[in-house]
Protein backbone atom coordinates (compact mmCIF):
# COMPACT_ATOMS: atom_id res chain seq x y z
CA UNK A 1 0.00 0.00 0.00
CA UNK A 2 1.57 3.55 -0.78
CA UNK A 3 1.58 5.66 2.16
CA UNK A 4 0.05 8.98 1.90
CA UNK A 5 -0.30 12.00 3.80
CA UNK A 6 -3.50 12.26 5.08
CA UNK A 7 -4.10 11.25 8.72
CA UNK A 8 -7.26 9.68 9.90
CA UNK A 9 -7.17 12.06 12.51
CA UNK A 10 -7.93 15.02 9.96
CA UNK A 11 -11.50 13.19 8.99
CA UNK A 12 -12.72 14.26 12.66
CA UNK A 13 -12.18 17.74 13.26
CA UNK A 14 -12.32 20.74 10.62
CA UNK A 15 -8.81 22.70 10.39
CA UNK A 16 -9.17 25.96 11.46
CA UNK A 17 -8.30 28.47 8.92
CA UNK A 18 -7.57 32.63 9.23
CA UNK A 19 -5.86 34.87 7.17
CA UNK A 20 -3.83 37.73 8.27
CA UNK A 21 -3.25 40.55 6.03
CA UNK A 22 -0.56 42.55 8.07
CA UNK A 23 1.92 40.80 10.61
CA UNK A 24 3.32 43.66 13.24
CA UNK A 25 6.86 44.93 13.28
CA UNK A 26 6.46 44.33 17.10
CA UNK A 27 5.35 41.61 19.36
CA UNK A 28 6.29 40.67 23.26
CA UNK A 29 6.15 36.88 22.40
CA UNK A 30 6.56 35.39 19.12
CA UNK A 31 5.98 31.58 18.88
CA UNK A 32 7.08 30.07 15.70
CA UNK A 33 4.45 26.55 15.33
CA UNK A 34 1.68 26.25 15.43
CA UNK A 35 1.84 22.24 16.65
CA UNK A 36 0.77 20.87 20.47
CA UNK A 37 3.57 22.45 21.68
CA UNK A 38 3.48 26.30 20.29
CA UNK A 39 -0.01 26.26 21.26
CA UNK A 40 0.24 25.22 24.21
CA UNK A 41 2.54 28.04 25.15
CA UNK A 42 0.34 30.33 23.57
CA UNK A 43 -2.49 28.76 26.24
CA UNK A 44 -0.35 29.50 28.88
CA UNK A 45 0.60 32.77 27.88
CA UNK A 46 -2.78 34.05 27.54
CA UNK A 47 -4.18 32.30 30.60
CA UNK A 48 -1.72 34.50 33.22
CA UNK A 49 -1.76 37.59 30.99
CA UNK A 50 -6.02 37.55 31.21
CA UNK A 51 -5.15 36.81 35.34
CA UNK A 52 -2.79 39.41 35.73
CA UNK A 53 -4.96 42.06 33.45
CA UNK A 54 -1.87 42.92 31.78
CA UNK A 55 -0.85 43.96 27.73
CA UNK A 56 1.44 41.01 26.55
CA UNK A 57 0.83 40.60 22.45
CA UNK A 58 1.55 37.29 21.02
CA UNK A 59 1.97 36.03 17.42
CA UNK A 60 2.04 32.37 16.81
CA UNK A 61 3.44 32.17 13.17
CA UNK A 62 3.18 28.61 11.35
CA UNK A 63 4.41 27.98 7.82
CA UNK A 64 1.08 25.44 6.98
CA UNK A 65 -1.77 26.58 6.34
CA UNK A 66 -3.54 25.11 9.86
CA UNK A 67 -2.76 23.84 12.97
CA UNK A 68 -1.10 20.26 13.38
CA UNK A 69 -0.43 19.75 9.72
CA UNK A 70 3.00 17.89 10.34
CA UNK A 71 4.05 16.23 13.53
CA UNK A 72 1.03 16.34 15.68
CA UNK A 73 -1.39 16.03 13.76
CA UNK A 74 -0.19 12.74 12.29
CA UNK A 75 1.01 10.98 15.45
CA UNK A 76 -1.16 8.36 17.00
CA UNK A 77 -2.41 9.92 19.99
CA UNK A 78 -1.06 8.21 23.10
CA UNK A 79 -0.12 10.09 26.04
CA UNK A 80 2.59 8.28 28.01
CA UNK A 81 3.81 8.39 31.35
CA UNK A 82 7.22 9.64 30.99
CA UNK A 83 7.96 8.02 27.61
CA UNK A 84 6.51 4.71 25.35
CA UNK A 85 9.26 2.67 26.20
CA UNK A 86 9.54 1.14 29.42
CA UNK A 87 11.25 2.74 32.80
CA UNK A 88 14.00 0.36 32.21
CA UNK A 89 15.18 1.07 28.98
CA UNK A 90 15.44 5.04 29.97
CA UNK A 91 17.09 3.92 32.81
CA UNK A 92 19.75 2.24 31.04
CA UNK A 93 19.92 5.27 28.47
CA UNK A 94 19.78 8.10 30.57
CA UNK A 95 20.83 6.88 34.25
CA UNK A 96 18.05 6.57 36.80
CA UNK A 97 18.46 10.01 38.78
CA UNK A 98 17.47 11.79 35.33
CA UNK A 99 14.77 8.66 34.91
CA UNK A 100 13.30 9.62 37.79
CA UNK A 101 13.31 13.23 37.07
CA UNK A 102 11.39 12.64 33.95
CA UNK A 103 9.08 10.49 35.16
CA UNK A 104 8.12 13.16 37.85
CA UNK A 105 7.80 15.53 35.82
CA UNK A 106 5.05 13.65 33.49
CA UNK A 107 2.86 12.32 36.12
CA UNK A 108 2.57 16.21 36.90
CA UNK A 109 2.35 17.08 32.90
CA UNK A 110 -0.36 14.46 32.48
CA UNK A 111 -2.35 15.15 35.85
CA UNK A 112 -2.40 18.47 34.56
CA UNK A 113 -3.44 18.19 30.90
CA UNK A 114 -5.96 15.65 31.88
CA UNK A 115 -7.48 17.96 34.27
CA UNK A 116 -7.75 21.35 32.40
CA UNK A 117 -8.91 19.21 29.12
CA UNK A 118 -11.72 17.07 30.23
CA UNK A 119 -14.44 19.53 30.35
CA UNK A 120 -12.80 22.24 28.59
CA UNK A 121 -11.57 21.22 24.99
CA UNK A 122 -12.98 18.70 22.77
CA UNK A 123 -10.41 16.50 22.00
CA UNK A 124 -12.16 12.48 22.51
CA UNK A 125 -9.66 12.69 25.36
CA UNK A 126 -9.12 8.79 27.10
CA UNK A 127 -7.70 8.87 30.87
CA UNK A 128 -7.48 5.43 31.75
CA UNK A 129 -3.84 4.06 31.56
CA UNK A 130 -2.12 2.22 29.09
CA UNK A 131 -0.38 -1.29 28.84
CA UNK A 132 3.11 -2.30 28.25
CA UNK A 133 2.98 -5.96 26.50
CA UNK A 134 5.69 -8.05 27.13
CA UNK A 135 6.42 -10.89 24.09
CA UNK A 136 9.26 -12.87 25.78
CA UNK A 137 11.16 -13.77 28.90
CA UNK A 138 13.47 -10.97 28.64
CA UNK A 139 10.79 -8.54 28.76
CA UNK A 140 8.94 -9.93 31.11
CA UNK A 141 11.76 -9.31 33.54
CA UNK A 142 11.61 -6.29 32.01
CA UNK A 143 8.31 -5.11 33.19
CA UNK A 144 8.86 -6.87 36.94
CA UNK A 145 11.88 -4.13 36.91
CA UNK A 146 9.84 -0.88 35.73
CA UNK A 147 6.92 -2.04 37.89
CA UNK A 148 9.44 -1.56 41.07
CA UNK A 149 10.53 1.48 39.74
CA UNK A 150 6.92 3.11 39.28
CA UNK A 151 6.15 1.88 42.63
CA UNK A 152 9.56 3.84 43.96
CA UNK A 153 8.07 7.23 41.87
CA UNK A 154 4.80 6.78 43.78
CA UNK A 155 2.95 5.99 40.41
CA UNK A 156 0.88 2.82 41.61
CA UNK A 157 1.29 -0.09 38.50
CA UNK A 158 -0.32 -3.22 38.24
CA UNK A 159 1.81 -6.55 36.84
CA UNK A 160 -0.04 -9.22 35.06
CA UNK A 161 0.72 -12.49 33.74
CA UNK A 162 -1.45 -13.58 30.82
CA UNK A 163 -3.77 -15.78 33.06
CA UNK A 164 -4.66 -12.89 35.03
CA UNK A 165 -6.01 -10.22 32.93
CA UNK A 166 -8.06 -10.59 29.65
CA UNK A 167 -5.84 -7.58 28.37
CA UNK A 168 -4.16 -9.73 26.53
CA UNK A 169 -7.24 -12.56 26.03
CA UNK A 170 -6.84 -11.36 21.67
CA UNK A 171 -2.82 -11.44 21.76
CA UNK A 172 -1.36 -15.09 22.26
CA UNK A 173 2.03 -14.16 22.28
CA UNK A 174 2.01 -11.88 25.19
CA UNK A 175 3.55 -13.62 28.16
CA UNK A 176 2.45 -11.13 30.16
CA UNK A 177 1.53 -6.87 30.78
CA UNK A 178 2.20 -4.13 33.25
CA UNK A 179 -0.61 -1.73 33.38
CA UNK A 180 0.98 2.04 34.11
CA UNK A 181 -1.62 5.05 35.53
CA UNK A 182 -1.42 8.85 34.16
CA UNK A 183 -1.44 7.31 30.79
CA UNK A 184 -4.47 7.70 27.93
CA UNK A 185 -5.06 9.09 24.11
CA UNK A 186 -6.64 12.20 22.64
CA UNK A 187 -7.19 13.18 19.33
CA UNK A 188 -4.39 15.55 18.52
CA UNK A 189 -5.86 17.04 15.36
CA UNK A 190 -8.48 18.03 17.56
CA UNK A 191 -6.77 19.26 20.53
CA UNK A 192 -4.64 21.47 17.85
CA UNK A 193 -7.45 22.79 16.06
CA UNK A 194 -10.17 23.75 18.55
CA UNK A 195 -7.48 25.20 20.88
CA UNK A 196 -5.87 27.57 18.03
CA UNK A 197 -10.13 28.55 17.54
CA UNK A 198 -9.74 29.30 21.12
CA UNK A 199 -6.81 30.96 21.36
CA UNK A 200 -7.96 33.07 18.54
CA UNK A 201 -11.21 34.22 20.48
CA UNK A 202 -8.43 36.08 23.38
CA UNK A 203 -7.55 39.73 22.66
CA UNK A 204 -4.24 40.16 21.96
CA UNK A 205 -3.25 37.14 20.62
CA UNK A 206 -2.94 36.42 16.57
CA UNK A 207 -1.87 33.41 14.49
CA UNK A 208 -0.42 33.96 11.25
CA UNK A 209 -0.92 30.62 9.09
CA UNK A 210 1.03 30.03 5.72
CA UNK A 211 3.93 32.45 7.36
CA UNK A 212 7.36 31.31 6.78
CA UNK A 213 10.27 31.96 8.55
CA UNK A 214 13.61 32.37 6.75
CA UNK A 215 16.14 33.05 10.19
CA UNK A 216 15.81 34.22 14.13
CA UNK A 217 18.60 35.75 15.58
CA UNK A 218 19.42 38.60 18.18
CA UNK A 219 20.32 41.91 17.68
CA UNK A 220 21.44 44.65 19.68
CA UNK A 221 17.57 45.39 20.89
CA UNK A 222 16.90 41.69 21.52
CA UNK A 223 15.48 38.81 19.49
CA UNK A 224 14.35 38.96 16.03
CA UNK A 225 12.37 36.80 13.36
CA UNK A 226 13.03 37.57 9.81
CA UNK A 227 10.63 36.13 7.49
CA UNK A 228 10.86 34.67 3.98
CA UNK A 229 8.96 37.68 2.16
CA UNK A 230 11.37 40.05 3.89
CA UNK A 231 9.23 41.01 6.87
CA UNK A 232 11.01 41.60 10.39
CA UNK A 233 9.24 40.98 13.97
CA UNK A 234 11.30 42.16 16.91
CA UNK A 235 10.12 40.84 19.95
CA UNK A 236 10.74 40.61 23.46
CA UNK A 237 10.98 36.64 23.46
CA UNK A 238 11.02 34.13 21.09
CA UNK A 239 9.34 30.32 21.74
CA UNK A 240 10.66 27.72 19.08
CA UNK A 241 8.36 25.07 19.00
CA UNK A 242 10.02 22.86 16.11
CA UNK A 243 13.29 22.34 15.20
CA UNK A 244 13.56 23.72 12.22
CA UNK A 245 14.01 27.17 13.99
CA UNK A 246 16.45 26.40 16.56
CA UNK A 247 18.79 28.98 16.51
CA UNK A 248 21.98 26.96 17.95
CA UNK A 249 23.82 25.25 16.05
CA UNK A 250 25.26 23.12 18.40
CA UNK A 251 22.03 21.74 19.61
CA UNK A 252 20.96 21.17 16.14
CA UNK A 253 23.69 18.58 16.06
CA UNK A 254 21.79 16.72 18.90
CA UNK A 255 18.26 16.32 17.20
CA UNK A 256 17.57 13.02 15.32
CA UNK A 257 14.79 12.06 13.07
CA UNK A 258 13.00 8.99 12.90
CA UNK A 259 10.45 8.41 10.17
CA UNK A 260 6.76 6.67 11.90
CA UNK A 261 4.63 5.47 10.15
CA UNK A 262 0.86 4.90 11.06
CA UNK A 263 -1.68 2.26 9.63
CA UNK A 264 -5.42 2.21 10.45
CA UNK A 265 -7.69 -0.64 10.17
CA UNK A 266 -11.62 -0.59 9.53
CA UNK A 267 -14.30 -0.88 12.59
CA UNK A 268 -14.48 -4.32 14.52
CA UNK A 269 -17.91 -6.30 15.87
CA UNK A 270 -19.36 -4.88 18.49
CA UNK A 271 -18.26 -7.78 20.68
CA UNK A 272 -15.26 -6.05 21.68
CA UNK A 273 -16.89 -3.50 23.85
CA UNK A 274 -17.09 -5.14 27.10
CA UNK A 275 -13.11 -5.80 27.01
CA UNK A 276 -10.80 -3.05 28.58
CA UNK A 277 -8.30 -3.61 26.01
CA UNK A 278 -9.64 -1.16 23.35
CA UNK A 279 -9.27 1.72 26.20
CA UNK A 280 -5.92 1.53 26.53
CA UNK A 281 -2.48 2.49 24.10
CA UNK A 282 -0.36 -1.06 24.10
CA UNK A 283 3.32 -1.37 23.19
CA UNK A 284 4.81 -4.39 22.34
CA UNK A 285 7.73 -5.06 24.34
CA UNK A 286 11.06 -3.21 24.31
CA UNK A 287 10.40 -1.89 20.73
CA UNK A 288 8.86 1.15 19.19
CA UNK A 289 5.50 -0.55 17.92
CA UNK A 290 2.48 1.39 19.53
CA UNK A 291 -0.86 -0.65 19.12
CA UNK A 292 -4.43 1.37 20.14
CA UNK A 293 -7.84 0.63 20.09
CA UNK A 294 -9.59 4.16 18.83
CA UNK A 295 -13.44 3.47 17.81
CA UNK A 296 -13.01 -0.65 17.54
CA UNK A 297 -10.34 0.33 15.28
CA UNK A 298 -6.91 -0.81 15.47
CA UNK A 299 -4.45 2.33 15.26
CA UNK A 300 -0.84 0.64 15.08
CA UNK A 301 2.57 2.67 14.92
CA UNK A 302 5.82 2.21 14.30
CA UNK A 303 9.13 3.15 12.12
CA UNK A 304 12.65 3.49 12.62
CA UNK A 305 15.97 6.09 11.59
CA UNK A 306 15.95 7.21 7.90
CA UNK A 307 15.15 10.12 6.12
CA UNK A 308 15.31 13.19 7.70
CA UNK A 309 12.90 15.51 5.51
CA UNK A 310 9.27 15.03 5.10
CA UNK A 311 7.90 14.87 1.87
CA UNK A 312 6.68 18.42 1.81
CA UNK A 313 10.53 19.24 1.69
CA UNK A 314 11.78 18.22 -1.31
CA UNK A 315 12.06 14.16 -0.64
CA UNK A 316 9.97 13.30 -3.17
CA UNK A 317 10.77 9.44 -3.76
CA UNK A 318 10.63 7.50 -0.06
CA UNK A 319 8.23 4.55 -1.33
CA UNK A 320 11.20 1.89 -0.28
CA UNK A 321 11.72 3.32 3.08
CA UNK A 322 7.54 3.34 3.43
CA UNK A 323 7.08 0.04 2.10
CA UNK A 324 9.74 -1.67 4.74
CA UNK A 325 8.01 0.28 7.41
CA UNK A 326 4.34 -0.43 6.35
CA UNK A 327 5.60 -4.08 5.99
CA UNK A 328 7.05 -4.59 8.97
CA UNK A 329 4.22 -3.40 10.79
CA UNK A 330 1.29 -5.71 9.02
CA UNK A 331 3.67 -8.43 9.93
CA UNK A 332 3.81 -7.22 13.55
CA UNK A 333 -0.18 -6.53 13.62
CA UNK A 334 -0.92 -10.73 12.38
CA UNK A 335 1.38 -11.97 14.30
CA UNK A 336 0.10 -10.44 17.98
CA UNK A 337 -3.33 -9.66 17.10
CA UNK A 338 -3.71 -12.32 13.85
CA UNK A 339 -8.35 -11.55 13.75
CA UNK A 340 -6.46 -8.75 11.87
CA UNK A 341 -6.20 -10.54 8.92
CA UNK A 342 -10.40 -10.57 8.56
CA UNK A 343 -10.30 -6.44 8.04
CA UNK A 344 -9.11 -3.86 5.79
CA UNK A 345 -6.66 -1.28 6.37
CA UNK A 346 -8.12 2.26 6.12
CA UNK A 347 -5.54 4.59 6.08
CA UNK A 348 -1.88 4.50 6.12
CA UNK A 349 0.39 8.01 6.66
CA UNK A 350 3.57 8.74 7.48
CA UNK A 351 5.61 11.70 9.26
CA UNK A 352 8.58 12.20 10.70
CA UNK A 353 9.54 12.87 13.99
CA UNK A 354 12.36 14.74 16.48
CA UNK A 355 13.74 14.02 19.20
CA UNK A 356 17.47 14.47 20.82
CA UNK A 357 20.21 11.64 20.93
CA UNK A 358 20.02 11.96 25.04
CA UNK A 359 16.44 10.81 24.27
CA UNK A 360 15.63 14.10 26.67
CA UNK A 361 13.15 16.97 25.03
CA UNK A 362 14.33 20.37 24.77
CA UNK A 363 12.63 23.03 26.77
CA UNK A 364 13.82 26.42 28.18
CA UNK A 365 15.88 29.23 27.40
CA UNK A 366 18.80 29.30 25.41
CA UNK A 367 22.12 31.03 27.49
CA UNK A 368 23.31 31.60 24.13
CA UNK A 369 21.00 33.58 22.33
CA UNK A 370 19.43 35.45 25.24
CA UNK A 371 15.45 35.89 24.92
CA UNK A 372 15.10 32.66 22.69
CA UNK A 373 12.71 29.58 24.21
CA UNK A 374 12.09 25.97 22.95
CA UNK A 375 9.50 23.54 23.72
CA UNK A 376 10.49 20.66 20.75
CA UNK A 377 12.24 17.42 19.99
CA UNK A 378 9.65 15.75 21.88
CA UNK A 379 9.51 12.54 19.75
CA UNK A 380 6.54 10.66 19.94
CA UNK A 381 5.50 11.93 23.99
CA UNK A 382 4.60 15.53 22.40
CA UNK A 383 1.80 15.56 25.00
CA UNK A 384 3.25 13.62 28.20
CA UNK A 385 5.81 16.61 28.74
CA UNK A 386 5.25 19.64 26.63
CA UNK A 387 2.10 20.87 28.36
CA UNK A 388 3.61 21.27 31.44
CA UNK A 389 6.49 22.49 29.39
CA UNK A 390 4.42 25.24 28.04
CA UNK A 391 3.48 26.27 31.47
CA UNK A 392 6.73 26.25 32.66
CA UNK A 393 7.76 28.47 29.51
CA UNK A 394 5.16 30.80 29.91
CA UNK A 395 6.31 31.48 33.38
CA UNK A 396 10.01 32.22 32.58
CA UNK A 397 9.07 34.68 30.23
CA UNK A 398 6.54 36.44 32.53
CA UNK A 399 9.44 36.83 35.27
CA UNK A 400 6.45 34.51 37.12
CA UNK A 401 7.88 31.74 40.47
CA UNK A 402 8.22 28.25 38.87
CA UNK A 403 7.98 25.03 41.12
CA UNK A 404 9.02 21.95 39.33
CA UNK A 405 12.74 21.48 39.79
CA UNK A 406 12.64 18.34 37.44
CA UNK A 407 12.24 21.43 34.76
CA UNK A 408 16.04 22.12 34.25
CA UNK A 409 16.36 18.27 33.21
CA UNK A 410 15.41 19.87 29.76
CA UNK A 411 17.13 22.89 29.35
CA UNK A 412 18.99 23.40 25.50
CA UNK A 413 21.99 24.61 27.17
CA UNK A 414 23.12 20.91 28.22
CA UNK A 415 24.24 20.89 24.55
CA UNK A 416 25.57 24.92 24.21
CA UNK A 417 28.24 27.08 25.51
CA UNK A 418 27.78 30.46 27.04
CA UNK A 419 30.14 32.49 25.17
CA UNK A 420 28.48 31.24 21.89
CA UNK A 421 26.07 34.66 21.69
CA UNK A 422 24.92 35.56 18.11
CA UNK A 423 24.54 39.13 17.40
CA UNK A 424 24.12 41.64 14.38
Amino acid sequence: MISKRHSFWWDGTAPDFCYSSQLPSYVDTVIIGAGAAGLSTAYWLARYIKKAKKTHKILVIEEAGYPAFKGTGRIGGSVYLGSNKTPTTLIKAMGEQAAMQLYRYSAANNALLFSLLANNLNCALESNGGLRMATNAKEAVDLDDSNEFLHKLGNISVRFDNQQTQHIAIAPHVNGTLYVPLEGMLDPFAFSNNLARLLRTVGGLSIAYGTYVDMTMCDKDGPVVMLSNGHTIHAGSIVHATTKSCPSTEVLKQIVYKREHVVRTNPFGEDLDDMALPMMPIELGSSSDSIRMYGRSLLMTGGKSGLKKDVEHGVLDDSDFNKRIFEHLNETMLRHFPFTNLVDLTHVWTYIEASTKDHIPLMGEFKSHPGHYINAAHGRNKFGLAFLGAKNIAESILKMDMNNVEFSLFSPNRFTREDNVQTV
